[in-house]
């Protein structure tokens, strides 16, 4: 899991449609690492990376009436290491549990599509290859509050 620590904003515009943006501090670690493309368990040629800036915008839609807590997203997420950079396109299912009357949890999951390149010009590789286009799973869990 990616050290990213970030705020998020949602806007509700009507009652399955809403827009989510948020900006955040990305660690040089990540947490509880996990066998992934971008990992260094499957990548021998990893960089440890160094601390950078993180930037998202998500519009979803909910099920209205039948699953008002159930929405689908397209999320973009843009990472900086300094170092490197990574677009990611995200198609996203996910649950909004409303813990209280002020708090929730949004769980999510799906599959990402990671564009990266690094700064200096060379392409980064994986497995002696380059690869311009990866493949990824996403999955959040974020604590929420309602103003």
């Amino acid at each position: 899991m990616e050290g990213n620590i970030s705020l998020q904003w949602e806007h509700r515009f009507s009652d399955v449609f809403t827009v989510e943006a948020g900006m955040g501090v990305l660690l040089t670690d990540t947490i509880l690492e996990m066998p992934s493309v971008m990992s260094s368990k499957r990548n021998p040629a990893f960089v440890q990376n160094n601390p950078g800036f993180s930037f998202s915008l998500s519009p979803r839609f909910y099920y209205s009436n039948t699953f008002p807590h159930l929405y689908n997203s397209l999320l973009y997420s843009y990472k900086n290491y300094g170092h490197s950079q990574l677009h990611a396109i995200s198609i996203v299912t996910g649950y909004v549990w409303t813990v209280s009357e002020k708090f929730i949890i949004d769980f999510a999951s799906g599959i990402s599509f990671i564009k990266q390149h690094g700064k200096n010009g060379y392409p980064l590789l994986f497995n002696k290859e380059k690869n311009d286009l990866l493949f990824d799973i996403y999955m959040s869990v974020k604590l929420g509050y309602i103003i």
